[in-house]
């Protein structure tokens, strides 16, 4: 209720009453905004308490003035200042400034201030040029892009790319350095002491050959400290990592079948998996589990200095049957570091009395390579006991069976064995078989012997056999496993007879994206084509002829990768020895640039290098190591622009530096049961030099080898070839992964190695323990939220004030007009407080929610300049005139002021702000004025001012 009176004549008041409230985000985002692209604009660094500010200036007047430069916190204050006289003398330019600051801050927090500059002509006619600019949008950061992995070897050898751009993806330019270090628990560092793994300088490309090795020994998780020092400023980054102690172990038996009563031979052989050297006196524990789960067997034991450990383990009379499980636990056989896992059988079972083989040919003819639905199979069966002697006159039964959903016979026969333990059979397959995709419209069918001898013993024995429709089998491979677009990609075709038999043919590839091509395939049926890539898929018709006449044609549709830029890696071989050259080279659709390159051995960066692109490539060339040896993934990539990387994978594989070779020699080729044999065992290096080692001898019936036979070679595929990681994309019948650890004979080494390198372009490698960051190139939000509430404080007190102006424009001119009219004037007048703390109009706009026009907003577009993003500050503001005093009457007694349920003032920051005037227009100061709750009836009192003016803070939605 407001009272009032002058000179004892009753009075009319006028009150505008404004609500002010500014709004508040209920959740805080700290999501990352990024700087405008608007340019050119200021730039900044800082360094050790040491702003530096550039600033391009255009449509500039000439002449001399003087150039401040000032950083300002949310509240105005000055944090650091300078002062310069500068001569102007080009309408464009720049304007350099460093700025001290009083008390340095962390990045964190500066960002979230602003530099204010102003040039201010000597001239006064001349108008001065004045702008504020938010730190976070124009400070040049260090920014670390690091590639690596997130767990390493224990004791290894170790590389991390390290690349160190500014926020702009530019390279810094100056002396930079770059310092990699190890910290165990609480970021302290790694035993008590600093683990310094990596010092270097950055080079014109902006990063480093970060190589180190791990201290040995060390074993669990620690972090990695990542310090990188520019001209523009230091960043760090930590990163979580695990030291593994990684062993390989190769846990073997003599047999893979053991009966009740029998001793099991068990043997363990153990290297590291950084160096493949022996892993020495390690503790180790042999363990079996029977086929029920229960633990049947344990012992410790340790290895030697070969790495080997051995242990035997006697069956019982009486045992669980069926499959057990002998593993080998190395460490605490409760928490073991490694393991290693075989499965053995342990049945009541006979040993074969005779062999029996299946021979798909007769008569001195070639065996078939491949079957054609209604084909006769044709061949021999021959059973001999395993003294010698042929199994005559045995009765025999045949049978081809296929697959669909099951197992199905598909023709049979039935006969006898002639004298000398032989049967000719014919087998006419049906006309029909269900063929899967992946076998390329091929059927695989198992062609089965049974003899059966006098005694009653039966032995089987099975061939398999490939159908299909067509004589040959086409596969085409890209050289990148997929085409790359933009650039000539080597494309491998692929030959085959249906049983996997290389076919030498004349190949003709057709694309229309590309003249034909002409090519012969090579004893190893593999023939390569130039294709340059195109967007999205290219279909290859591909026609070949071999040399008996066969003829065969497919299409085959490849995949081109996606993506602007793009790169193609190509090695000129795929298999090396120790201390021959690679040379691998890279192609880009970029012109320039740089290109990196990373050497990955057993899952690991263990070697890196840069190159700078010229015409879109860029060779490199570097030595196949002895601890290169095994599996070799050469990564080589480039930054897109959208600054991310673009690669492409190379597997090569390197044979081992000193290979050991076994030598033979035997006191007599045969021996009676129980007579003694002495055999000469003589290990050699490659040189064919004696050296000292462990050799492990089995002995065993041949008729243990017909129950299950055992891969020669197996040890060295299982320590050198990482086939637990690779994926094969395409599928390959006429070479396998074993067949590249085994150095060929010279004349075939060539059609070896082109088959090595589409067997690795049709293979990719998975890498679940890759690590990748790009750290500082994101605004600090740290300290976002709490620079946000001090800006909104400010922003609060500054819409008080505009509040306070438009009441004043209405209290002038109550017929001023809608509010967005009278505020646009107010505006025109260029007062700084028609500006966002950093120099932006604000906008002013009714609230779309309030149809009445009621509710408007003061908007500020925040710290980045751009409307519409999390930064952004808002304050409401409510119009409502009503007359609240005259004659007698219910409007003469009561003030109501509507507040809306659901918005508004809601939260105890409500103002209403008033002005008294009498009926001339006049202000009344001294007035009482009492606002008073209808619902509580309390009152707020309060008193006009000089100027007529009362204000009522703190109001709730109670009072209305």
């Amino acid at each position: 209720m407001v009272h009032g009176s002058w000179y004892g004549t009753p009075v009319r008041f006028t009150v505008l009453i404004l609500i002010v409230f500014l709004m508040m985000v209920g959740v805080v985002s700290l999501r990352p905004f990024q700087a405008s692209s608007h340019a050119p604009s200021p730039v900044a660094t800082y360094s050790q308490g040491l702003l530096r500010v550039t600033i391009p200036c255009h449509a500039l007047h000439t002449g001399a003035g003087q150039f401040t430069v000032e950083v300002l916190n949310p509240e105005d204050q000055v944090l650091g200042r300078t002062e310069q006289r500068v001569e102007v003398t080009a309408p464009s330019g720049q304007l350099q400034s460093e700025i001290m600051l009083e008390k340095p801050l962390a990045v964190d927090d500066l960002v979230w201030h602003r530099v204010r500059y102003r040039l201010e002509y000597d001239d006064t006619r001349t108008p001065a040029v004045e702008r504020t600019e938010s730190i976070s949008q124009i400070l040049r950061r260090p920014v670390l892009h690091i590639l690596g992995q997130q767990s390493y070897i224990t004791g290894g050898q170790a590389a991390v790319r390290v690349i160190v751009t500014d926020s702009r993806d530019e390279v810094v330019a100056g002396r930079g350095s770059v310092q990699i270090e190890l910290l165990g628990a609480g970021d302290k560092p790694a035993d008590a002491k600093t683990r310094v793994l990596f010092s270097g300088r950055l080079n014109h490309r902006g990063t480093t050959e970060a190589q180190f090795r791990f201290p040995a020994g060390v074993v669990g998780n620690y972090r990695l400290r990542y310090f990188a020092d520019t001209p523009i400023g230091s960043t760090e980054f930590i990163q979580d990592v695990r030291l593994e102690d990684k062993v390989s172990v190769l846990l073997t038996s003599e047999k893979p079948l053991y009966q009740p009563g029998q001793t099991i031979h068990v043997r363990a052989l153990a290297l590291d998996r950084s160096d493949h050297e022996a892993a020495a006196k390690r503790t180790l524990t042999f363990e079996v589990e029977d086929s029920r789960g229960n633990k049947v067997f344990k012992k410790a034991t340790a290895t030697d200095q070969f790495g080997v450990a051995s242990a035997e383990f006697a069956l019982a009379d009486e045992v669980n049957l069926g499959t057990y499980h002998l593993r080998a636990l190395m460490g605490d056989a409760d928490a073991p570091t490694n393991t290693a896992e075989i499965a053995l059988n342990v049945e009541r079972y006979v040993l074969p009395k005779f062999k029996v083989a299946v021979e798909l040919a007769e008569n001195g003819k070639k065996r078939k390579r491949g079957y054609q639905p209604g084909d006769h199979v044709t061949g021999t069966v021959r059973a001999n006991y395993f003294f010698g002697k042929p199994v005559d006159n045995a009765e025999l039964s045949m049978k081809a069976s296929a697959t669909d959903v099951s197992m199905f016979e598909v023709a049979s026969a039935k006969g006898k064995t002639d004298s000398e333990g032989s049967y000719h059979f014919d087998l006419t397959l049906p006309k029909y078989f269900a063929r899967r995709p992946l076998n390329q419209g091929a059927a695989r069918v198992l062609i089965e012997a049974t003899v059966k001898d006098s005694a009653g013993h039966a032995e089987t024995r099975g061939q398999p056999i490939t159908v299909s429709d067509s004589p040959l089998l086409i596969t085409a491979i890209p050289e990148g496993g997929t085409l790359v677009p933009n650039l000539e990609n080597q494309v491998f075709i692929l030959t085959s007879y249906p049983d996997g038999t290389p076919a030498q043919s004349e190949v003709t590839v057709r694309s229309a994206a590309n003249w034909d091509q002409r090519a012969t395939t090579d004893e190893g049926g593999i023939a390569i084509v130039p294709i340059k890539g195109k967007a999205g898929k290219d279909t290859l018709q591909i026609e070949v002829t071999d040399q008996e006449g066969n003829q065969a044609s497919s299409k085959v549709e490849l995949e081109a990768r996606e993506g602007e830029d793009q790169i193609l890696l190509r090695t000129e071989r795929a298999v090396y020895q120790t201390g021959e050259r690679i040379q691998p080279k890279v192609f880009s659709n970029k012109a320039r640039g740089a290109a990196y390159v990373d050497i990955v051995k057993e899952g690991q960066t263990v070697l890196t290098r840069d190159l700078d692109l010229e015409n879109g490539e860029a060779e490199l060339s570097l030595m196949a190591s002895p601890e290169m040896a095994g599996t070799v993934d050469i990564s080589a990539y480039v930054f897109g622009r959208d600054a991310r990387p673009v690669g492409d994978h190379r597997l090569l594989f390197v044979q081992p530096a000193n290979e050991l070779r076994i030598e033979t020699a035997a006191d007599a080729s045969v021996y009676r049961p129980g007579g003694d044999a002495r055999i000469k065992f003589r290990v050699t290096n490659s040189h064919g030099q004696g050296v000292h080692a462990a050799l492990g001898l089995q002995v065993v019936d041949e008729a243990v080898f017909a129950l299950a036979e055992k891969q020669p070679g197996f040890a060295k595929v299982f320590f050198y070839l990482e086939q637990e990681v690779m994926k094969p994309r395409y599928e390959i019948h006429s070479i396998g992964m074993p067949d590249i650890v085994e150095p060929p004979e010279k004349s075939k080494a060539e059609p070896r190695d082109r088959a090595a390198r589409a067997l690795f372009s049709a293979t990719e490698i998975v890498t679940p323990n890759k690590f990748e960051t790009k750290f500082g190139k994101d605004v600090p939000m740290t300290k976002y939220a709490d620079y946000w509430q001090r800006y909104q404080q400010q922003f609060q007190k500054q819409a008080n004030r505009l509040a306070k102006e438009l009441s004043l424009a209405y209290e002038k001119n109550p017929k001023a007009g809608d509010p967005s009219d009278v505020y646009a004037r107010l505006a025109q007048s260029g007062d700084a407080e028609f500006s966002d703390p950093w120099g932006n109009p604000l906008t002013f706009e009714p609230a779309r929610w309030d149809a009445s026009k009621k509710h408007y907003l003061i908007r500020s577009v925040g710290a980045d300049g751009q409307l519409n993003t999390q930064d952004d500050l808002q304050a409401l503001l409510l119009f409502q005139r009503k007359w609240i005093a005259g004659p007698p009457g219910p409007e003469s007694t009561r003030i109501n002021v509507n507040i809306e349920h659901d918005r508004g003032a809601r939260n105890g920051r409500a103002e209403i702000v008033g002005t008294v005037t009498d009926p001339t227009g006049a202000v009344v100061p001294g007035a009482d004025v009492e606002l008073r709750s209808v619902a509580s009836g309390k009152i707020r009192p309060a008193t006009t001012d000089a100027s007529g003016r009362f204000t009522l803070l703190a109001c709730r939605r109670v009072i209305t």
